[in-house]
C-alpha cells in the first residue's frame, strides 16, 4: 500500500542528505478518537458521519496529517509480518482520505466522514503524520465494522463447504447451493453469477426467476460442470425494494 502517497505534497522542501544537526526524531500520533473512542475496532451503521479526532505532537514543527479510509476485507495488515483474520467480503465500495496542513509542536484535529447508506463490512482508518523534517511518525490504524440492516440477508448451504469464505473443488466438479435470501422490505431480484478472477470472464450466470416476498427459498442451483482449473469469484446479488442491494460471495478454488 502507498501509504505516504500524500508526501509528495512536500518532498520539494525536504533535503536528501540531512545535516548532522537536523531533526531525525519522529512525530507523535499520541492518541485517535473514533466517536469519541479510542479502541482498536469500532462498530457503527451505514448512512452515519463518523468522526475522527487525532491528537499529534512533534519536537520541532509539524507538517501534515493524513486520514484515510480505506477496504480491510482482503485480510492486509499494517503491522509487519501480521496478518489479518479472514474478513466476509465486504458489501459496496468505500474510501476517503483527508490531508490537513499542521504547524507547531502540536495540533487536535477531527475529520468527518459521511458512511454510504448501502455498504456493509470492514474497513480501515490509516492516520498518517510527517514533520517539516520530513520524519514520519509510527501509523496508526483501526477498523471499522459497518452494519446495515437495510440490506437483504443469506442463509445459504454450499456444496462443497464454505471454509474461510472459500471453496475448494477440482476440474469437472460443480458448486451446489441451497438457502434462503430474506429482507423485511420485500425482495425484487436475485442474480447468481461465477466470474474467473484473472480474466474476468463470466463462466455461469442465472436470474433466479419469481424473486418476491420477504424472504425466497433458492431452491437448488447447480454452478457447473467447470471445465478449467483456476480461481473464481461466486457471488449472489439481491435486491429488495427500497433498491437495497445485499451480496453474498466466496472465492472458488478450482484444481
Amino acid at each position: 500500500m502507498k501509504k505516504l502517497a500524500f508526501l509528495f505534497l512536500i518532498a520539494a522542501t525536504v533535503v536528501a542528505c540531512k545535516k548532522d544537526d537536523e531533526d531525525t526524531a519522529r512525530p507523535v500520533i499520541s492518541s485517535v478518537k473514533v466517536n469519541g473512542t479510542v479502541s482498536t475496532e469500532h462498530d457503527v451503521n451505514a448512512s452515519e458521519t463518523v468522526t475522527v479526532e487525532v491528537y499529534s505532537t512533534d519536537n520541532k514543527e509539524l507538517n501534515q496529517l493524513k486520514v484515510e479510509i480505506h477496504s480491510a476485507d482482503d485480510g492486509h495488515s499494517h503491522t509487519e509480518g501480521s496478518t489479518e483474520e479472514v474478513l466476509p467480503p465486504n458489501i459496496g465500495v468505500w474510501s476517503d482520505s483527508r490531508i490537513i496542513s499542521l504547524s507547531g509542536t502540536s495540533s487536535t484535529n477531527t475529520v468527518e466522514f459521511a458512511i454510504p447508506a448501502a455498504i456493509a463490512g470492514h474497513w480501515h482508518v490509516e492516520v498518517l503524520l510527517i514533520d517539516k523534517d520530513g520524519n514520519e511518525a509510527i501509523e496508526y490504524v483501526t477498523t471499522l465494522h459497518v452494519e446495515n440492516s437495510n440490506l437483504p440477508t443469506f442463509a445459504i448451504t454450499a456444496t462443497p463447504a464454505v471454509t474461510n469464505y472459500e471453496i475448494e473443488t477440482v476440474v469437472g466438479g460443480t458448486v451446489v447451493l441451497t438457502g434462503t435470501v430474506a429482507d423485511p422490505d420485500g425482495l425484487t431480484d436475485i442474480h447468481v453469477e461465477l466470474e474467473n478472477e484473472e480474466t474476468g470472464e463470466v463462466i455461469f450466470e442465472q436470474e433466479l426467476i419469481g424473486v418476491t416476498g420477504t424472504s425466497f427459498d433458492l431452491g437448488t442451483i447447480n454452478i457447473g460442470p467447470i471445465a478449467t482449473a483456476g480461481h473464481y469469484h461466486l457471488h449472489l446479488h439481491a435486491t429488495d425494494a427500497l433498491n437495497y442491494m445485499g451480496e453474498w460471495a466466496v472465492d472458488v478454488h478450482v484444481e
